[in-house]
């Protein structure tokens, strides 16, 4: 490089820093080079940053939020039902995933967290329901919670936090085997952990919608049970579910249409969220129903607005613009600072602040 650029902080809280050993033995390099003065702070960046801080240097010049517009060529072509509902909420999320291909990287010293509780509780009522297909056992409540003592001893290796997810879990479990006996009255056969896709021809292009359904019931009655499973308290509701989730429509259209391996085309007359947070209450049926619209009519708007939602941005004049919806303020993304989001987001949303993804 011609040039380098060297930055580094002179004080914490207002607390000066003591120099680093390597910035020291530059610095003595520089002096016996006859370059006393080349490691000096540019004075003239350092203004342009004081000027960003002073209130009212940007009055004048207002911040709109960005919209970028990729060439159409390398807009994504393939989605999954969950990632079209994240599009909805924050194109700008869906342009810096796969337009620009970054991936957000997990922080140091992450410990376990909501997500892997999840992912707990996910694979004891998957392993549960693959060794129980048919009949519910009389002791299903027992054999639920044994399944989630195990998973939990072998996944978890904190002892504190094997006690809370341990008993997080055993409540959920508990109550997930009451519910489970009742819905099982009306089935016929299930699958856990599908995988389905749909290729939808749109224009000249062919889209691809993708789907991993936690559950599907095939029922006595001909037709099919939809369950997508929930751990979370604070950040999924039945609002959330009924606004924003067109997950479980889209999985009924793939259904309807042959996607998913192993299952012939079917109708979908129940959709639900099973949600297990092991809290007060320790679960919870969420059926996003609307009377004025039938299962099969919503299914048929969520494909059709699948269709609409993929040719708009066949358009390069649509554009990625971050965040849309009053939902998705009381949220952050992956790509705040990419966006710039404080500069032009504080605020709007009444808050200036929000809960993480």
């Amino acid at each position: 490089a011609g040039e380098v650029v060297l930055a580094w902080t002179r004080k914490a809280g207002g607390t000066p820093l003591v120099p680093s050993r390597w910035l020291l033995r530059l610095n003595a390099v520089l002096q016996a080079a006859g370059l006393k003065d080349a490691a000096q702070p540019d004075e003239t960046l350092a203004a342009i940053a004081h000027q960003l801080d002073k209130r009212g240097s940007a009055q004048g010049l207002p911040v709109e939020p960005p919209e970028p517009k990729p060439p159409v060529s390398s807009r994504p072509k393939r989605l999954s039902v969950t990632r079209i509902a994240r599009l909805l909420r924050d194109p700008y999320w869906a342009y810096a995933y796969y337009v620009l291909g970054l991936r957000p990287l997990p922080p140091l010293g992450r410990v376990p967290g909501p997500a892997e509780r999840g992912q707990l509780a996910h694979k004891v009522v998957e392993r549960f329901a693959r060794e129980y297909p048919d009949a519910m056992p009389d002791n299903a409540a027992e054999i639920l919670c044994a399944m989630a003592e195990e998973e939990t001893a072998r996944t978890v290796p904190d002892a504190a936090l094997r006690t809370i997810w341990g008993i997080q879990l055993a409540r959920a479990m508990d109550w997930f085997a009451g519910r489970d006996c009742q819905l099982r009255e009306t089935v016929q056969k299930i699958h856990v952990e599908i995988d389905g896709r749909l290729d939808v021809p749109i224009g000249s292009e062919t889209f691809t919608i993708s789907a991993k359904a936690d559950r599907i019931d095939e029922l006595t009655s001909g037709n099919a049970r939809i369950i997508d499973y929930k751990t979370g308290t604070a950040t999924f509701s039945k609002k959330t579910a009924q606004n924003y989730s067109p997950q479980l429509d889209l999985e009924g259209w793939i259904l309807q249409e042959g996607g998913f391996k192993g299952i012939a085309p079917q109708t979908a007359s129940e959709l639900m969220y099973i949600r297990l947070s092991g809290g007060h209450p320790p679960g919870d049926l969420i059926e996003p129903k609307d009377s004025k619209f039938p299962i099969p009519d919503r299914i048929e708007t969520a494909a059709s607005g699948f269709r609409q939602l993929m040719a708009s941005y066949q358009h390069p004049e649509r554009g990625y613009p971050a965040r849309t919806g009053d939902e998705a303020w009381g949220r952050r993304s992956d790509y705040d600072h990419l966006s710039r989001w404080r500069e032009w987001g504080l605020g709007r949303d009444g808050s200036g602040e929000g809960d993480s993804e």
